[in-house]
């Protein structure tokens, strides 16, 4: 769970090339950094699930969402570092590439889900998925 703390400007592990340090500093979402945050995110949501979330890991996800994405917002961010292999949901219409708000949505989602105990973010269709392989 490196990558969760990195994003974390209160943690001593806070690294300003994490997403959150880029996003805050140079207002660009970096997809290459996004999907470190997202790993440990997923992580976060298949080890707690059905169990209490520790404080401290309660307490990053209300910073993330609040001290970020809430705050600042994402009207003014430019998406730098894409990711090479965005696969496209076929239900949707296709389009060039996600948008901040597509972005945004899907991070909002899973981080309320690991707040709810929900696992619904694994059933749930997003406009994108990056492609892992």
């Amino acid at each position: 769970m490196k990558d969760f703390f990195r994003n974390l400007t209160y943690d001593k592990r806070y690294d300003e090339n994490s997403f959150i340090g880029i996003l805050l500093d140079y207002l660009e979402w970096s997809d290459e950094e996004y999907l470190k945050l997202e790993n440990d995110l997923i992580y976060i949501l298949k080890k707690y699930k059905n169990k209490p979330l520790p404080k401290k890991l309660m307490r990053g996800l209300v910073w993330i969402l609040n001290g970020n994405l809430y705050t600042h917002g994402t009207g003014i961010c430019k998406v730098k570092k894409k990711y090479k292999n965005i696969k496209q949901n076929k239900y949707f219409t296709p389009i060039s590439e996600p948008t901040i708000e597509d972005r945004l949505r899907k991070l909002k989602t899973l981080i309320l889900c690991i707040a709810y105990n929900d696992d619904t973010f694994f059933y749930r269709d997003f406009l994108y998925s990056y492609d892992k392989k």
